[in-house]
């Protein structure tokens, strides 16, 4: 039987491994998408000046 691209696995790693691997950075992806949206996003330039304006 002929084995189609997606029956292999990538580059001859293991399926355990690209699964990890992809999993892992999921959650890396996760973890640093909650960092930055814990980050103060405006500055006190908003207060002195409108938006458009020119700082």
């Amino acid at each position: 039987m002929h084995r189609l691209p997606i029956m292999t696995a990538y580059e001859g790693y293991s399926w355990e491994s690209l699964i990890g691997i992809g999993w892992t950075w999921v959650g890396i992806t996760f973890l640093v998408s909650f960092v930055f949206a814990l980050q103060p996003w405006k500055t006190e330039c908003h207060l002195e000046k409108g938006r458009g304006d020119d700082l």
